[in-house]
């Protein structure tokens, strides 16, 4: 049973699920006003129940989140890079999943890319790894964190977005 901690705000989980669900939609501007795609999407949200809603905001596997199907709402998948498209993973295991089609551009990090200051590559940084996200069906690509990494060993220092402590 799907456990729920009163101090959550339904609030906060309609507006992530609303984001969420603007990003899939695959509407443009130009095809429907904003406002008639917020009336859909508030009519979608107001039909799922409290354990659908919060199933879309953790992972049901991983680099994948839980749609809904019954309300033709897909799964989510998301890859975190850094250096461009990760080779595809199996569904539950770290493994490669052994694609012969698995490859990708391999790209500096995004850090990288901001340190030079230059809007014209950032710009063609984010092409190539939005169409080969996009070759890969994923819909969210995530970002480096914003931390101190207080341990080397934590794993990513590299794509962590930090002050240099002195």
């Amino acid at each position: 049973m799907l456990k729920i901690n009163p101090r959550n705000n339904i609030y906060e989980i309609n507006n992530c699920l609303y984001y969420s669900a603007f990003l899939i939609s695959k509407v443009s501007a130009q095809t429907k006003s904003e406002a008639a795609l917020k009336v859909k999407i508030n009519g979608i949200v107001s039909k799922m129940t409290l354990e659908e809603k919060i199933g879309m905001l953790h992972g049901n596997a991983l680099f994948s989140s839980a749609g809904v199907p019954c309300l033709g709402i897909p799964e989510l998948t998301c890859d975190d890079g850094p250096l461009g498209v990760r080779e595809e993973i199996k569904r539950f295991d770290w493994a490669s999943a052994n694609w012969t089609t698995d490859s990708a551009t391999f790209l500096p990090n995004g850090s990288a890319v901001a340190a030079t200051w230059n809007p014209v590559m950032a710009n063609r940084y984010g092409i190539v790894i939005g169409e080969e996200a996009n070759a890969r069906k994923k819909d969210i690509m995530l970002p480096p964190a914003f931390n101190i990494c207080r341990m080397p060993l934590c794993g990513r220092p590299m794509n962590i977005i930090r002050k240099i402590l002195i």
